[in-house]
């Protein structure tokens, strides 16, 4: 329920943490605390970032709220926000509702998941080499050469294009095997980004309007935090 500094923690550096069972608190000191709950625990939807959000009649939620397609079957959504969250429910939905769209500001750099001999794609760019490239070659020599490493795919064919130069070190990269196939299948449709809203419409950047979104997904990321602790603490840690 709380963590929080004893009255010597200068000199003896102690904490109090105090925990709730069936109803009854009960306070203990320890010499050290970890805390793991994670920090992604703040899912802010901010009414003033989209122009008409007062006027939505459909319902909206941020992606903390999503654990599975079937409410949504034969719904209509608009997942707002391309990362690797987006990419995932917006694929899942393809399978249920009856459209899924996905609105993304900036495109984005699609990868597989399985690289060469069938190896995950973690175990290609998250090893020593990787990291002696990255800090030797001009940043964008290196980002040209991931581009032309990711090219299994034209990425202009299906709305992903990335409106940024360098690929993909100054955003997240999606990781999916899925975003083609369900954008094929018309399960799937990218949008870019959402302008506006007005009643049940969404108005896009380029000046289309989607009609009747019955419900629309946030997917614009968290705020870091970490509610267990007292303010003058978090500062100083490493999250």
């Amino acid at each position: 329920m709380d963590v929080r500094k004893c009255q010597d923690f200068s000199a003896t550096g102690p904490w109090e943490v105090v925990t709730e069972t069936d109803g009854k608190q009960v306070l203990a000191t320890f010499d050290a605390v970890v805390v793991c709950t994670g920090h992604h625990v703040e899912s802010p939807i901010s009414l003033e970032t989209f122009q008409g959000m007062n006027e939505l009649k459909g319902t909206y939620l941020h992606s903390q709220g999503y654990k599975n397609p079937e409410r949504f079957l034969g719904k209509k959504v608009l997942v707002v926000g391309q990362g690797n969250s987006g990419a995932d429910i917006t694929v899942q939905l393809s399978q249920r509702a009856e459209q899924a769209f996905l609105s993304t500001t900036r495109g984005s750099g699609v990868m597989i998941r399985i690289s060469e001999h069938g190896c995950p794609i973690e175990m290609m760019y998250n090893i020593h080499l990787t990291d002696v490239i990255m800090n030797t070659l001009p940043f964008p020599l290196f980002s040209w050469m991931n581009e032309k490493m990711n090219q299994w795919f034209n990425h202009g064919n299906y709305g992903l294009v990335l409106q940024d130069s360098y690929f993909p070190l100054n955003q997240e990269a999606v990781v999916s095997d899925d975003c083609p196939s369900c954008s094929l299948c018309d399960g799937m449709v990218v949008k870019p980004n959402v302008k506006e809203f007005t009643g049940t419409s969404a108005i896009l950047e380029n000046g289309t309007v989607e009609e009747k979104v019955d419900i629309v997904i946030f997917t614009t990321g968290h705020h870091s935090s970490l509610l267990l602790l007292e303010e003058s603490i978090t500062p100083g840690l490493t999250i």
